[in-house]
């Protein structure tokens, strides 16, 4: 891995690598909206079940799978671009440079109430989060790899370092939703649907630490790291 101060790295290379990253972010979020889309199901009686209930059917197009995956491309194509440009001194500036669009790919802007007294939380949780996502996208991008599992294994030396890093991202999308749990009111959704996705909220995030925790095991004992 290239550290901060480093002769750059070719600018081929960097986008190869962004690539990457991106057909593996945008392959396991896939895989998640799959996961989503069983839940919702299984909730609500069944593969026709949503067909016909209708707060299935409402909390289904909430969660409508093409909005979100087009935001999540959107809001992962924005933290490789900051990535591209860190230079070990311009966190903040990034941040503050790219925080709108950020926001205006993300979920939580979308569907929560901006004059509500907790909706300031939740925007300083998700400034954190995209903050956090910076740096370990810089570390992948200038790591040495022909595909996703060389670069995180190159990226990060031990299996606990690509832990912790997934870890501390999910307790920002834990803390996010431990505010819309005590607050529903600044949700801006229906109140019968609030506690509905809540609860895929909560199964999704089960599901994504549960999988990617696998994947990161399977990464790092590939090649017998640890």
């Amino acid at each position: 891995m290239i550290k901060v101060g480093d002769p750059p790295m070719h600018d081929d290379t960097l986008g190869e690598h962004a690539q990457i990253i991106k057909e593996d972010l945008v392959s396991e979020m896939d895989t998640g909206l799959d996961y989503i889309q069983v839940c919702i199901g299984k909730m609500y009686g069944g593969i026709t079940g949503w067909i016909f209930n209708p707060i299935a059917k409402l909390i289904y197009n909430i969660l409508a799978r093409k909005d979100i995956r087009d935001k999540a491309i959107n809001q992962i194509d924005i933290v490789l671009e900051c990535a591209m440009k860190y230079n070990g001194t311009n966190l903040d500036i990034l941040v503050e440079e790219h925080m709108e669009d950020y926001m205006l790919n993300d979920q939580a802007f979308h569907r929560c109430k901006k004059n509500h007294k907790s909706y300031p939380v939740i925007e300083g949780i998700m400034r954190e989060l995209f903050k956090s996502r910076i740096k370990p996208a810089y570390r992948l991008l200038t790591s040495s790899g022909n595909c996703y599992e060389e670069l995180t294994q190159n990226a990060f030396a031990k299996k606990q370092d690509a832990l912790d890093n997934l870890q501390r991202e999910l307790e920002f999308s834990y803390e996010v939703l431990g505010v819309v749990k005590e607050n529903k009111k600044v949700m801006k959704l229906p109140s019968f649907v609030r506690n509905g996705i809540i609860r895929i909220m909560e199964l999704g995030q089960k599901y994504a630490k549960e999988r990617l925790t696998a994947r990161i095991e399977e990464i790092y004992e590939f090649n017998g790291h640890k």
